[in-house]
C-alpha cells in the first residue's frame, strides 16, 4: 500500500512539475511575441499622438521649422481619424504644398517618414513653369496608440 501511495504521489508531482514547465514555456513565448510586436510597432507607430487637425498642423510646422521652410507653403486638408484596433488609431490627411525646391520637398518627406513614421500614400509633384518651384500634394497615413 505504501508503495502505491508513493507512486501515486510521484505521478502527481510529475504532473504538477510538467504543468509548471508548460506555463513557464507559454509565458516565455508570449514575452518573446510581445517584444517582437514592440519592435515592429517602433517602425510603424508614430512617436506622437496626432488626434486632431490642429495637432497635425503643429507637427508639420515643427518639421518645417527644423528645415527652415515657411509654414505658409503647406496646408492640411481632408483630415480624418479612424480607430482600426483598440487603442490604435489612424490619421489620414492631404498636405498641399507650393513654392518648394526639390531639396525642401525631399527634406520634408524624409522627416515625415523617419521622424513621424508617416506613410506616404500618394505624392503629386508639379513644376510651376514661371517660378521653377514645385507645387502638389502628399496623401499621408499616421498611426498612433491612444493610451
Amino acid at each position: 500500500f505504501i508503495i502505491l501511495l508513493l507512486v501515486w504521489k510521484n505521478v502527481d508531482l510529475n504532473n504538477s512539475l510538467k504543468l509548471k514547465r508548460d506555463i513557464q514555456l507559454s509565458t516565455s513565448e508570449i514575452s518573446t511575441k510581445i517584444r517582437r510586436l514592440k519592435n515592429v510597432e517602433m517602425g510603424v507607430i508614430g512617436p506622437s499622438i496626432i488626434a486632431s487637425e490642429e495637432e497635425l498642423q503643429n507637427a508639420l510646422k515643427n518639421i518645417l521649422k527644423s528645415q527652415n521652410i515657411a509654414p505658409d507653403k503647406f496646408s492640411v486638408s481632408e483630415f480624418s481619424i479612424s480607430e482600426s484596433i483598440t487603442n490604435l488609431k489612424r490619421v489620414s490627411a492631404s498636405l498641399g504644398y507650393r513654392n518648394l525646391s526639390i531639396n525642401d520637398l525631399t527634406n520634408v518627406l524624409r522627416e515625415l517618414i523617419s521622424t513621424e513614421k508617416m506613410i506616404i500614400l500618394d505624392l503629386v509633384i508639379k513644376k510651376d513653369p514661371t517660378t521653377e518651384l514645385l507645387i502638389g500634394s502628399i496623401k499621408i497615413y499616421h498611426h498612433f496608440r491612444n493610451e
